[in-house]
């Protein structure tokens, strides 16, 4: 039998919303991915590219699934794009740099001792 990817491989390919399908209800992402195995005849891999791809955008997945059926474009929903992982973790570790220096400035005292007159710090 095939073996899939881990969470990481879902948060790779389709960002967070999967990844976080993953981790906090894995009984839904299991069966979901058992079902379309089932239904479609296929691997785990391409089930669960599917699957983290509905999980990510079901209208998005709904459409590229009915062109495909009409005979148009059929994406290959499990393969990893090693360009897009590597910008998605370079996006992710710089937003994250950014919100833990905006917070910092925050909790710190900074931020309002350089801005006293900003709409934040007339509340605090």
């Amino acid at each position: 039998m095939e073996e899939g990817y881990d969470k990481v491989g879902s948060l790779l390919r389709y960002g967070p919303k999967p990844y976080l399908t993953r981790m906090f209800n894995e009984d839904t992402y299991d069966q979901a991915v058992l079902k379309y195995m089932a239904n479609e005849k296929c691997g785990r891999m391409e089930a669960q590219g599917n699957m983290d791809c509905f999980f990510d955008n079901a209208q998005d997945w709904a459409l590229a699934k009915m062109i495909e059926k009409k005979g148009g474009y059929k994406r290959d929903y499990a393969k990893l794009d090693q360009k897009q992982a590597a910008l998605s973790v370079v996006w992710g570790i710089g937003v994250t740099l950014v919100i833990v220096s905006i917070v910092n400035d925050i909790a710190s005292g900074n931020y309002c001792a350089n801005s006293p007159d900003a709409n934040f710090c007339r509340f605090i």
